[in-house]
């Protein structure tokens, strides 16, 4: 074979315009299991180590101040940022920052990157607090919207490395575009659009066909969605629909969860959710859901005033000595309802509007309702208090009769979390002798933990899927018991190239026995985790980086970059290497060699059809 010495490089032109481009198959991105939501991979993701980013981005229009008088997106945002923090906060591989930005006509990012602590909750909640006068825009440029997105995530990309990223995207309503009265409101406004640069927007025909322009370059094979979900970086959508029409928001829905309208070729693993509200208690459950990994969800009857508790109207849930605190949002489906917190004595403990907090026995209980009918509530143990462990419940009770349900979301926090803990001792290279994983249990502090502290209930899962997108079993529905035994991976006929580990821990709490009566233990939401990782190539190969950044540049000439090569061995451009995302007028574009076989692999070069033009 035709050696190349350790360190040699590979050289690359590209014409204009790609900040990133895998030069190897692209790495699997998410494990298949259909319950994992596109959340749940943005937080799999950040505790396995991966520096996490969450751009809030909101619609700045003047419709605001007819849709949503009380700000309840402010409210909802709040919300979403304490409930995300509370649930990264037991990680402690989890390093999370956001950014807040608003769109109208434009892209304007208010609050730079920000840790997501409790050290820092006051700062963005106060960024977030100045949204509630931020309702004067012009018009809804969802173009501008997710392309400030994509430029903001992208710098993000290049200067972090691994990286986790998900855009949580809120409009009360459609791309909409206005006319430019005179060349002087074109310049206040920004200019032309950058999507339909030769539209001067003089009239509502040039409006129209400027967003059919940038809904066509959003959605376009390499478009912005394209470009978006080929950085891994996972949208979600939320939609206000007070007064209109929810066609309004299929370009929304297609492009942030690829459904209703087609919108770029990349849809899987699937690149986010839409949520569509009608209300201001929908809009807040649409931003609390966003902050959740998705299956702690559950809908419950109602009791009549003055027979709570029932059976109907309670949703009893069973706690042990491996949580610490409960964290639950409920929805009563009409006006004047109550909802109270069973202890495990059985005595009921009102949450009025007036109030805020209470002592129960072995806890301590602190509540706010954020509407007439949405309520959140944290319930947190008290030491190592015996009354704490038992059966608990939320009860629901309506003042007038109705065959609607009640609908909670709760989380039982265990300070537990899964983790590969001989990563950095071994490595994985293909067609080489198996290998064996060495996993164990760990604290928000990084202590280690006994498995024998959980329930027998308890299980544990673990695959690998690799470059090539197919997934590998290893564990499935193991007691957690036996989440130290060694777990032996061969790595056969793997291909080289990036992979993901992905470990998941399913907690179910202890059964509770008292009273004579059993009460059978509490499943918590899974709890997953996702560590990047690199199958070597044989001994005998070289290796590459995963990914190379060419930059940015506006000139038509080519951009020279160099990869480079570790260890020895030959390599050359691959016939089915292709580009993911690229800008307007560039899908000419091509990547060819000189070195494009065996014989003739001592460098790389791009050369694009567009070269002339």
């Amino acid at each position: 074979m035709n050696r190349l010495r350790a360190m040699r490089t590979l050289l690359l032109a590209l014409l204009v315009g790609l900040v990133v481009a895998p030069l190897a198959q692209p790495s699997a991105r998410a494990d298949e299991d259909a319950e994992v939501t596109p959340a749940s991979r943005f937080m799999s993701c950040t505790r396995g180590g991966g520096q996490g980013s969450v751009l809030l981005l909101f619609d700045t229009s003047g419709s605001l101040k007819r849709t949503d008088p009380d700000n309840a997106r402010v409210t909802a945002g709040k919300l979403f940022v304490s409930r995300l923090a509370d649930i990264l906060g037991e990680s402690p591989e989890s390093n999370v920052q956001v950014a807040l930005a608003g769109f109208d006509h434009s892209f304007s990012k208010t609050l730079d990157w920000t840790d997501l602590d409790a050290e820092h909750l006051d700062a963005i909640n106060t960024d977030l607090d100045a949204y509630a006068e931020r309702r004067n825009g012009p018009e809804t440029d969802y173009w501008k919207a997710v392309d400030g997105a994509r430029q903001e995530l992208a710098q993000r990309q290049q200067a972090e490395g691994d990286h986790c990223s998900m855009v949580v995207w809120f409009s009360d309503g459609g791309f909409a575009i206005s006319k430019r009265a005179n060349a002087d409101v074109m310049q206040k406004w920004g200019g032309p659009k950058p999507y339909a640069p030769d539209n001067k927007l003089a009239t509502r025909q040039d409006a129209a066909q400027a967003m059919q322009d940038g809904q066509e370059d959003m959605c376009r094979p390499g478009g912005v969605a394209d470009q978006l979900r080929s950085m891994d970086v996972i949208t979600l959508g939320i939609g206000l629909a007070v007064d209109s029409d929810p066609k309004t928001f299929e370009l929304m829905q297609g492009f942030s969860a690829a459904e209703t309208i087609p919108c770029g070729d990349i849809t899987k693993p699937k690149p986010g959710t839409f949520t569509m509200a009608t209300d201001i208690d929908d809009l807040i459950w649409a931003f609390a859901e966003a902050s959740s990994e998705g299956s702690g969800v559950e809908e419950t009857g109602l009791c009549k005033e003055g027979e709570e508790p029932c059976t109907e109207g309670t949703r009893t849930f069973v706690l042990d000595g491996s949580i610490g605190r409960v964290q639950a949002i409920t929805q009563l489906p009409v006006d004047g309802g109550r909802v109270l917190l069973q202890t495990r004595d059985g005595a009921l403990t009102p949450m009025p509007k007036d109030g805020d907090n209470a002592k129960v026995p072995g806890a301590t209980l602190r509540w706010k309702w954020l509407s007439e009918r949405t309520l959140t509530l944290m319930l947190e143990r008290e030491g190592q208090s015996e009354e704490w462990i038992g059966p608990w419940g939320l009860v629901f009770v309506a003042s007038t009769d109705t065959d609607e349900l009640a609908k909670s979301s709760l989380q039982l926090f265990g300070d537990v979390q899964p983790v590969w803990t001989n990563r950095k001792d071994i490595t994985i290279r293909t067609d080489a002798k198996p290998v064996d994983l060495q996993l164990g249990l760990v604290s928000s502090k990084g202590e280690t933990i006994d498995p024998a502290t959980l329930s027998e209930e308890s299980r544990f899962d673990v695959s690998l899927t690799g470059s090539d997108g197919e997934t590998r079993q290893l564990v499935k529905d193991k007691p957690v018991t036996t989440i130290t035994e060694p777990i032996a991976l061969d790595p056969g006929s793997m291909p080289a190239g990036g992979a993901q580990l992905w470990i998941t821990l399913n907690v179910t709490t202890q059964s509770w026995s008292g009273e004579g009566k059993t009460v059978e233990g509490t499943k918590l939401e899974p709890i997953r985790v996702m560590t990047p990782l690199s199958v070597a190539p044989p001994e005998d190969f070289p290796t590459i980086p995963a990914k190379v950044s060419f930059g940015e540049t506006e000139q038509a000439d080519p951009v020279t970059v160099t990869v480079p090569l570790e260890g020895e061995g030959c390599v050359w451009l691959g016939e089915k290497t292709q580009f993911t995302g690229y800008p307007k007028g560039l899908d000419s574009a091509k990547l060819s060699s000189p070195a494009a076989d065996e014989g003739s692999c001592s460098c790389l070069l791009y050369t694009s059809d567009a070269a002339d033009e």
